[in-house]
């Protein structure tokens, strides 16, 4: 019996292919690591993101992964297209598990599918699947099969060392760790850890872990473990880690390139009452950061307004010169939702997308990129700053909400 993985693109048309930007995206680790329970040469994972989708290459069983930008229509076509050819459709994901009412007709997963992919491996078996799964809420880690991804992947790793939510209240309902987990936190042993990575062939790994100032003497202890294989690390952290000056400096000798600090850095309502003096103060704090030769990305969660005239957010929002950002959109109704706004080329200064257009325009991507020597290093400009900047105009281009 052959499974095929897919993770489905946002856009409706998937012809135009956003190859654009690749340094933002990586392959889905949750389905990486179900490639565990299967032999070789019965599984294959196909990502929309970067390939067309080759109906001829499916095996007799699909599952569907259901992100949370990707429309509900979008992956109920394509559920119905599949199964209309005679194949099994499963559904799973973090939409799918908030959303239930988008599963109508199919089989799907609740939860985590590691935790239940065993009994859907069964059932298939005796021929007969369940029309839910309900996957145990404990935090479950695999190592995934780099070996198996799509070839257009090829240059990216991650990994995961605290399973679980570290999100602020107002976030977690969009975090796929707290729709899996709840409240439930794993953290991996160290010696587990260090299995992992020494099998990694490439330098640069990207730490999934919500916040790395969560428990600061566990991040301290693992990565000085493993600072003698010469990793390059990608990481997040709350505001918090700006209470430990000494870890910020030793997690630059460790090999850390790039802090994306999460959406408590600069709040919503922080955003639109950002004036020279709140951007100062948070300017203050990303230089910070920056002194210990280390790049810092700004994530943002801005819940929408109207009326807003944004350019002198946009102003102040590159006075306190981040080098990157990443911003989502939420409507605020009786419960906050998502809204993906994409690229046209008249966007206006009272659109909330002036903030990345005014930010990764050409000029302003200049600008930074001339003063980050002096404070970051040649290296880390060039091979860090440059393409990613590029990486975040180009896809912010190609019309895709998120990553900017």
């Amino acid at each position: 019996m052959r499974f095929s993985f897919i993770y489905p693109a946002g856009a409706q048309d998937t012809g135009n292919l956003a190859r654009g930007a690749g340094l933002l995206l990586y392959p889905n680790q949750e389905i990486l690591q179900v490639a565990n329970f299967i032999p070789e040469g019965d599984f294959s994972y196909f990502d929309e993101r970067v390939e067309r989708l080759p109906w001829e290459k499916l095996g007799e069983v699909i599952l569907i992964y259901t992100p949370l930008i990707v429309p509900k229509s979008k992956i109920r076509e394509m559920a119905e297209a599949i199964r209309a050819k005679g194949k099994v459709v499963i559904l799973f994901g973090p939409r799918i598990s908030i959303d239930e009412e988008m599963a109508r007709g199919f089989s799907f997963v609740r939860g985590n599918i590691l935790n239940c992919f065993g009994e859907i491996k069964q059932d298939l078996k005796m021929g007969r699947l369940a029309e839910v799964y309900n996957a145990k809420d404990a935090p479950t880690y695999l190592l995934p099969r780099w070996d198996l991804m799509p070839h257009f992947f090829s240059r990216y790793q991650s990994t995961t060392f605290i399973l679980g939510c570290f999100c602020p209240k107002q976030f977690r309902p969009f975090c796929t760790q707290a729709l899996y987990y709840n409240n439930r936190i794993k953290k991996r042993e160290k010696e587990e850890i260090i299995g992992e990575i020494i099998t990694l062939p490439h330098k640069r790994v990207f730490l999934q872990d919500e916040d790395i100032a969560a428990d600061v003497e566990y991040y301290r202890e693992i990565f000085f473990s493993l600072w003698s294989y010469k990793k390059e690390w990608i990481v997040n952290a709350s505001m918090a880690i700006l209470d430990y000056p000494d870890y910020l400096t030793f997690l630059s000798k460790v090999g850390v390139r790039v802090i994306f600090l999460t959406e408590d850095f600069i709040t919503s309502d922080e955003l639109y009452s950002l004036d020279e003096r709140l951007a100062k103060k948070k300017r203050r704090e990303v230089k910070r950061i920056q002194s210990e030769r280390m790049l810092v990305g700004l994530r943002i969660g801005l819940f929408l307004k109207e009326g807003v005239f944004y350019e002198p957010i946009a102003r102040n929002l590159r006075l306190i010169d981040p080098d990157f950002i990443e911003l989502r959109f939420f409507q605020k109704d009786k419960e906050a939702s998502l809204v993906y706004l994409s690229y046209h080329p008249l966007i206006t200064p009272q659109e909330p997308l002036w903030l990345k257009s005014s930010f990764y325009s050409f000029r302003h991507i200049l600008s930074r990129l001339l003063k980050r020597p002096r404070r970051v290093g040649l290296y880390t400009t060039l091979f860090y700053s440059l393409p990613f900047n590029l990486a975040y105009r180009q896809n912010f281009l190609e019309g895709i909400p998120y990553p900017p």
